[in-house]
């Protein structure tokens, strides 16, 4: 995987300084097969949190939840350039990665074997706390695409 040593490769890792801490703990110390399980859960927990947050005093199944869920997403290329909304609206969203700061720091650290962590995070919250919603991610650049291409859709009114 290419890493890409720029400012926001730097501004990205000093937010995930105590992340990164926590996974080299981890990896020092416990088996692999156990360092993953606690890394797994700790990404869900993590996730799980920031979206209840996110979807404050909105009922779950709601079209305000979902709103208010697009328009979270949408505040995403407004500070970031490598991520573009192609399309959203009452029953969708769809959201393109050019580039992936979480799996670059990661194998930058020498900590990849977790990468994948921060991309099945997007399922969990998915179906934890967007109930009539469907998740599909079309491509990961964590798997080797030269993209992430992931689709929200609103089955559910």
């Amino acid at each position: 995987m290419e890493v890409i040593k720029d400012d926001i490769f730097y501004a990205k890792r000093m937010l995930l300084k105590s992340s990164i801490s926590y996974l080299n703990a981890i990896k020092q110390l416990l088996p692999p097969e156990v360092g993953i399980k606690v890394a797994k859960l700790a990404a869900e927990n993590y996730i799980l949190s920031y979206y209840q947050d996110v979807f404050k005093n909105t009922l779950p199944g709601s079209q305000e939840r979902f709103d208010k869920f697009r328009k979270h997403y949408e505040s995403y290329p407004k500070t970031s350039t490598y991520c573009e909304i192609c399309a959203s609206n009452k029953s969708s969203i769809i959201v393109r990665y050019k580039r992936c700061t979480y799996a670059e720091i990661l194998y930058d650290e020498h900590l990849s074997e977790f990468a994948s962590l921060f991309c099945n995070s997007d399922m969990i919250f998915t179906k934890a706390l967007l109930p009539g919603v469907d998740f599909v991610r079309k491509s990961s650049i964590i798997s080797g695409d030269n993209e992430c291409l992931m689709i929200w859709t609103r089955t559910e009114f």
